[in-house]
């Protein structure tokens, strides 16, 4: 093997790729949750917010179980889209391509995810609710896009 393929950047990382699996699992299976059962996890992480909130001397008004529900859209896939980012460019090459191709996976995602609760009592499939999901990927993305160009210049 030549010194250029020791050195040879991976293009791909099944971990990575494993992991992110799981999260798409973990996101779908929520969406089998019918909507009393979902409503109630969220009134849950509200409570426990709001607790927490009040324990800091800050208001908690402001908080509802709206803004927990979309939240967790948005943070559960930027943790998707960091996971695929991860196995798609484990070389952190940044090349558009790699990012493009988690992106895609993660668009696939929200929109079987939303098509999955049109059948789910209680719960609807939204497409705002997918256009918000990519938007965690997106951030996650570019968080990391940030991060490791910084790194580089170090």
């Amino acid at each position: 093997m030549s010194p250029a393929q020791k050195r040879a950047e991976p293009s791909f990382s099944t971990p990575w790729f494993v992991a992110a699996l799981v999260m798409v699992a973990i996101i779908w299976g929520h969406s089998l949750v019918p909507g009393t059962g979902s409503s109630a996890e969220s009134g849950i992480v509200l409570s426990l917010l709001k607790g927490v909130l009040t324990a800091l001397g800050l208001p908690a008004g402001w908080l509802t179980e709206f803004m927990v529900r979309k939240s967790a859209h948005f943070l559960s896939n930027a943790i998707l889209g960091f996971l695929f980012i991860q196995a798609f460019d484990p070389g952190r090459t940044l090349h558009k391509t790699n990012a493009a191709l988690a992106l895609a996976a993660c668009l696939l995602t929200a929109s079987i995810d939303e098509t999955i609760q049109l059948s789910v009592p209680g719960r609807t499939g939204r497409a705002a609710d997918a256009l918000l999901d990519v938007c965690g990927a997106c951030a996650a993305v570019v968080i990391r896009t940030i991060a490791l160009r910084a790194r580089a210049r170090d």
